[in-house]
C-alpha cells in the first residue's frame, strides 16, 4: 500500500509541476462563468442540457425519465457543505444523517448506511463499494464550486449504467477547466462546521486549461441518544487534486487526479460480549485514497461521437472493527452515432477488474479475506423517431460477473410531446442488484432481538454469513411522467411508478447453538422474498418575479414486502417502515439586491415506525452577501427548529443511535 500511495502521489505531484512551470507568474483576476438557472425562464428550463440518462447529451424535455438537476447557482445558494446536503430536498431521494460523518441515501426506498440500489458517480466514475454494496459518504467531498450540475435519476438505469442501477443515479458532474479561470479562497466556521477551506487556482495556457485545488473540512460529533453526552463521532477530510484539459482538433483530452484523507470517531453499536471478543476494536477511522481519471471525446463532423474513459481508483480504509484495500481498475468506451433514417444508435464496452482485501475482527470479517473480480458490459440503445411528437428508446445492457454469471437488462421508453409546452414520457425496464463481495463472504457478530424465551443471564449474540447460493434481485419498473410550463410563471414535473420486486435479499435462521451462558443465533444471505413499491414525485416552480422563486417537492412511497412461504422476511420486512411515506420541501430563492440574496427552505419528512422516529418539520435559512465583485460574505443555518433530532438508525453494526444538532456557520468567499 505505501509504494502505490507514493507512486499515485508521485504521479499527481508531476502533474501539478507541471502545470506550475507552464503557468504565467502573472494571477489575473477572474469573475467565473456560470449559468445561473435562476435567469432562466420557465422554458428553457426544459432545454436544460443532462447526459446521465443516455450517456450523451440531450434536452431535459426529451428525456423519458424521472431526473431532477441540482445546478452550480443551486449549490451556491444552498450553503450545503457537502453531497448530502444538497441531494435532500430532490423528489425520490431520501437523505438522512446518522451521526457527524455518516449518511443513509437512497432512492425510492431500502434505505439503510449502504444503499445497495442506488448508483452513484462523479463524473462517470463510480463510487458505489462492491465489497459493501453502497456509498462512503464520508469520502465524496467534490470541491462543491467545481461542480457543474448534479444529474439524479429516480428508477432505473440500468440498460446504460448496469448492475445496482435499480431505483437511481446520480451523477455528479464537475466543470470543464476552463470554466474555472483565476483564484478562488473559501473558508468557514460554525458550531458544526469546526473549519472548512477550499482554494483552487485555474488558468489557460494556449488549447490546454488547467486547475489545482486543496480543501480541509472538520465537523463536530453529534450527540448520544441515550444518555445526552458528547458522541465522539467528529470527523476530518483533507483533499488535493488537479485537472487539465486539451482541445487537439476534433478530439478533447482530459486528466483528473486526487488524493485524499479522512479521519473519523465512530462508535460501532457493538454488544458487551462481541466487544470483549473483539480486542483490536477502534473507535478511530482512517481512510487514504486517490484516483487518476482519463477521458478522451472525439467528435467528428459527421455527427459521430467517441468517448473512452479510463480511472483507477484505489482505497486503503481502517475501520473500528476491520481494515480493508481495494484497487478498481476502469475501462469504457461508447459511441454515440448520426441519425440514420430516424434510428440513433448508441453503443459501449466496459471492463472493469476489482482487487480488494480485509483483515476482519470477531465482529466483522471475511469467509474468503482476498479476492479479485472482473466485470464485462456491453449496451445498444436506439432512440426512434416516431414522429416529429413521438420518439422512443429501447436498450439493453449485457453483463458477465464473477458472482453471478450473465446478467441481462433491457429498457422501453416513450415520449410525446403534444405541444412545445408539454412531455408525457412512460418506460418498462428491468435492473438487477447483483450481490456485493459481502454478501458471499461477510461474517457479522452483533447482539441480537432474539424473539426466543431465554434463560435468566444468557447472552445472545446473532451470526450473519454470506452464501455462495446468494443471487441477484430483480426489479420490473414501470413509470409514468409529465412536464409543463403551465404558465408563463409555473412550471411541473410530476412521475409515478410501480416497482416490482423479485428475489429480494433475507436473512434467513439457520440454528442456534447453546453453550451457556451464551447462545448464538446464525442467519444467512439469502433471496426469500418479493416485494412492491409505488409512489409519486412532483416538482413545480413558481417564478414570482426575475427576482423571486419558489420551488415545490412533495413525494409520496409505499413499499410492501411479501416474504416466501416459510420464511420470516428477516432483512426486508423493516423495509417497510424505514422510509417516511410523505416528505415535501419548499425552497424560496429570492435576490433582494443585487448585492443581497436570502434562500429559505420548509422541509417536512414523515416518521419512520421501524426506527421509532416521529415526523418532523424544520427550517434552514442561507443569507449571501456579496461586498465588492471579489468578496462575498455568508450566514447559514440548518435544523434550526429544533436543538437537536434523531434522523435515523441502522441496525446492522451502524454507529449508536445520536442526534444531528441545530447548525449555524458563517462564511468567506474570495475572488483574485
Amino acid at each position: 500500500m505505501p509504494n502505490r500511495y507514493h507512486a499515485l502521489s508521485s504521479l499527481l505531484a508531476a502533474l501539478l509541476l507541471t502545470i506550475s512551470i507552464n503557468s504565467n507568474a502573472q494571477v489575473n483576476s477572474a469573475v467565473h462563468s456560470e449559468t445561473d438557472l435562476f435567469d432562466l425562464n420557465l422554458t428553457e428550463l426544459m432545454n436544460v442540457v443532462i447526459e446521465t440518462s443516455s450517456k450523451k447529451k440531450q434536452r431535459v424535455a426529451n428525456t423519458a425519465a424521472a431526473i431532477y438537476v441540482i445546478s452550480n447557482e443551486d449549490i451556491r445558494r444552498s450553503g450545503a457543505t457537502n453531497i448530502p446536503e444538497l441531494l435532500s430536498p430532490v423528489p425520490g431521494i431520501e437523505v438522512a444523517r446518522l451521526n457527524g460523518s455518516t449518511w443513509a441515501i437512497t432512492s425510492r426506498g431500502f434505505n439503510t448506511q449502504f444503499a445497495n440500489k442506488l448508483l452513484v458517480l462523479i463524473d462517470g466514475r463510480s463510487v458505489f463499494s462492491p465489497m459493501f454494496s453502497g456509498v462512503f459518504w464520508d469520502l465524496q467531498m467534490p470541491f462543491l464550486e467545481d461542480i457543474e450540475q448534479i444529474e439524479i435519476i429516480r428508477g432505473p438505469g440500468a440498460s446504460v449504467w448496469g448492475s445496482n442501477a435499480v431505483n437511481g443515479v446520480i451523477n455528479i458532474i464537475t466543470k470543464h477547466s476552463g470554466d474555472t479561470d483565476g483564484g478562488l479562497a473559501i473558508v468557514g466556521a460554525g458550531n458544526e462546521q469546526k473549519g472548512f477551506t477550499r482554494l483552487r487556482y485555474g488558468d489557460r495556457l494556449g488549447d490546454m486549461s488547467y486547475r489545482s485545488y486543496l480543501q480541509a473540512y472538520r465537523h463536530d460529533s453529534s450527540i448520544d441518544a441515550e444518555s445526552g453526552d458528547d458522541s465522539h463521532d467528529d470527523y476530518e477530510n483533507y483533499q488535493l487534486g488537479s485537472r487539465v484539459d486539451i482541445y487537439s482538433g476534433d478530439n478533447q483530452y482530459s486528466l483528473t487526479g486526487e488524493l485524499y484523507r479522512t479521519k473519523k470517531n465512530n462508535n460501532a453499536a457493538l454488544s458487551e460480549q462481541v466487544k470483549d471478543l473483539t480486542p483490536e476494536l477502534s473507535d478511530s477511522n482512517h481512510s487514504l485514497g486517490g484516483f487518476l481519471l482519463a477521458n478522451w471525446t472525439q467528435k467528428l463532423s459527421q455527427g459521430n461521437e467517441h468517448i473512452l474513459k479510463v480511472y483507477y481508483d484505489w482505497l486503503d480504509r481502517k475501520d473500528s472493527t476491520f481494515s480493508y484495500e481495494q484497487q478498481t481498475l476502469d475501462i469504457d468506451y461508447h459511441i454515440n452515432l448520426k441519425e440514420i433514417r430516424k434510428h440513433q444508435f448508441s453503443l459501449g464496452l466496459n471492463f472493469r477488474h476489482i482487487e480488494d482485501e480485509m483483515e476482519g475482527s470477531y465482529a466483522f470479517s471475511l469467509q474468503d479475506s482476498k479476492k479479485s473480480l472482473n466485470d464485462y458490459t456491453a449496451f445498444i440503445q436506439d432512440e426512434i423517431c416516431l414522429s416529429p411528437q413521438v420518439s422512443a428508446t429501447v436498450g439493453i445492457k449485457l453483463e458477465q460477473t464473477d458472482f453471478t454469471g450473465f446478467e441481462y437488462q433491457p429498457s422501453a421508453r416513450i415520449l410525446w410531446h403534444p405541444n412545445k409546452h408539454t412531455t408525457l414520457w412512460g418506460s418498462a425496464s428491468r435492473a438487477i442488484r447483483t450481490p456485493s463481495r459481502g454478501g458471499k463472504d461477510f461474517i457479522i457478530r452483533n447482539g441480537v432481538d432474539s424473539g426466543i424465551d431465554i434463560p435468566a443471564g444468557a447472552i445472545v449474540t446473532g451470526e450473519l454469513v454470506g452464501s455462495d447460493d446468494f443471487d441477484s434481485e430483480t426489479l420490473f419498473a414501470y413509470e409514468i411522467g409529465f412536464r409543463q410550463q403551465l404558465t408563463k410563471s409555473i412550471y411541473l414535473d410530476l412521475s409515478t411508478f410501480f416497482h416490482d420486486y423479485k428475489n429480494l435479499r433475507t436473512f434467513n435462521a439457520k440454528g442456534t447453538v447453546v453453550n451457556l451462558p451464551y447462545i448464538t443465533q446464525t442467519f444467512e444471505y439469502g433471496n426469500d422474498a418479493k416485494g412492491s413499491s409505488s409512489g409519486a414525485e412532483l416538482m413545480t416552480e413558481y417564478k414570482i418575479s426575475m427576482d423571486w422563486k419558489l420551488t415545490l417537492t412533495y413525494t409520496y412511497f409505499n413499499f410492501i414486502a411479501d416474504p416466501d412461504d416459510g420464511h420470516s422476511g428477516i432483512g426486508v420486512v423493516a423495509f417497510e417502515e424505514q422510509s417516511p411515506e410523505h416528505r415535501a420541501f419548499l425552497k424560496s430563492q429570492h435576490n433582494i439586491s443585487d448585492q443581497l440574496q436570502l434562500d429559505i427552505m420548509l422541509k417536512h419528512f414523515g416518521k419512520l415506525p421501524d426506527d421509532d422516529i416521529d415526523a418532523y418539520n424544520d427550517i434552514d435559512i442561507s443569507i449571501h452577501w456579496r461586498v465588492t465583485d471579489d468578496i462575498k460574505l455568508g450566514l447559514v443555518g440548518s435544523n434550526l427548529v429544533e436543538k437537536s433530532r434523531v434522523e435515523f438508525q441502522d441496525k446492522i453494526q451502524g454507529p449508536y443511535r445520536t442526534e444531528v444538532e441545530r447548525s449555524i456557520y458563517a462564511s468567506l468567499e474570495y475572488l483574485f
